[in-house]
């Protein structure tokens, strides 16, 4: 039996599980966030934009402080979620990462540099957003990533900034609100993907995976998909909407799922564009779909880092899900860069089909 979706409580009290980063311990920027706590003097309210488990919303809350928290990853949301019940501070629903004007006295950031400029600097303006004038925000990030020139980039709107820590290549710096002209918000991408003689419109906001382009990956994968008309069709790990959209142009009745509510609003915002009635579903895997859900035709570019670690659980409980829902008589297709071991895992659903091989990734197949 899969223990993927089991929840741990690590040392501190808070709450984290596998899809997470740093799960079974603390992300060492969070925790180097921790360790400069004791730097400063808090008071009043704390906004935690990217709480993972939630530590530091955890430590805040011990500290008799007015916590709020908030995560975009359903994974995340999940552990977040436990750790808050425990220690009473408000989890934010991910929509209301727009809706931040001047509530708060702190604010703690981590910048995920692996995700892009643009989202780097999304978090940077809701950050600046959300604190009060005067206020502060708390940031962390990895030197080699470009934190120092997000940080510099940060003063010139944020009026004060300062380096509080250095530690093995991680960085811990401090803003201060002392200007007030918000900096332009970064703002959602079109484009337009063709695939199997089709054209989509596509909507993507900061950050989401292979915004702007066509990615190799699914470029191969939809090159030797069956024809998906009159299918049911389930997308694991949707990103945009490349596959699931496609597919629903093509004639499937597609579902697509996504732990990333960025991913899911620019699903949705693609789907609206091309006048497609297809489902997207905010979800830990397929945590959010029916247990019963059944479907003839599966798609899926596994993801297989957290944060920077190369990490197969996310990858492997694709799999597992694959398998719950599959039809009878239906087909999974997976593509992976060539070195991922998916074979064995797949073949516990049944005889394996390598369909391709081609720009370094591989086609695998599983009938029912």
């Amino acid at each position: 039996m899969s223990t993927y979706f089991q929840v741990k409580q690590l040392e501190d009290g808070s709450f984290t599980k596998s899809g997470v980063r740093g799960f079974g311990y603390l992300d060492p920027a969070q925790a180097l966030l921790l360790e400069t706590l004791g730097q400063l003097e808090v008071s009043g309210s704390v906004l935690d934009l990217t709480a993972r488990g939630g530590a530091l919303a955890l430590e805040f809350r011990n500290q008799g402080l007015e916590v709020s928290a908030l995560e975009i990853s359903q994974t995340a949301i999940t552990a977040l979620s436990l750790t808050a019940k425990s220690a009473g501070f408000k989890v934010l629903e991910p929509a209301q990462v727009f809706d931040l004007e001047m509530q708060f006295d702190l604010a703690c950031l981590i910048l995920s540099a692996d995700r892009g400029n643009a989202l780097v600097r999304f978090w940077l303006e809701r950050a600046f957003a959300a604190t009060k004038p005067g206020g502060r925000v708390l940031v962390a990030g990895d030197k080699d990533k470009g934190f120092e020139r997000y940080f510099k980039e940060a003063k010139t709107f944020f009026g004060s900034a300062e380096i509080l820590e250095r530690s093995k290549g991680l960085r811990v710096g401090l803003l201060e609100k002392t200007l007030f002209e918000a900096p332009i918000q970064p703002r959602a991408e079109r484009f337009t993907i063709e695939a199997r003689g089709l054209k989509l419109e596509c909507e993507a906001l900061p950050g989401v995976f292979a915004s702007g382009k066509l990615d190799t990956a699914s470029k191969v994968l939809l090159e030797h998909l069956p024809n998906a008309s009159s299918k049911r069709v389930l997308d694991i790990g949707a990103g945009y909407g490349a596959l699931g959209g496609i597919l629903a142009l093509e004639g499937g009745s597609v579902t697509m799922l996504e732990d990333d509510w960025f991913s899911v609003q620019s699903i949705a915002r693609t789907l609206k564009l091309n006048n497609l009635n297809a489902r997207v579903l905010h979800s830990d895997v397929d945590s959010s779909l029916e247990k019963d859900a059944k479907f003839d035709l599966i798609v899926m570019n596994p993801p297989f880092h957290v944060g920077k670690d190369v990490i197969l659980d996310v990858a492997l409980e694709f799999i597992e899900a694959a398998k719950r829902h599959l039809a009878t008589h239906g087909e999974i297709y997976l593509v992976a860069n060539h070195f991922l071991p998916y074979e064995q895992p797949l073949a516990n659903l049944g005889r394996v089909r390598e369909v391709a091989r081609d720009r370094g990734f591989k086609v695998l197949a599983v009938s029912s």
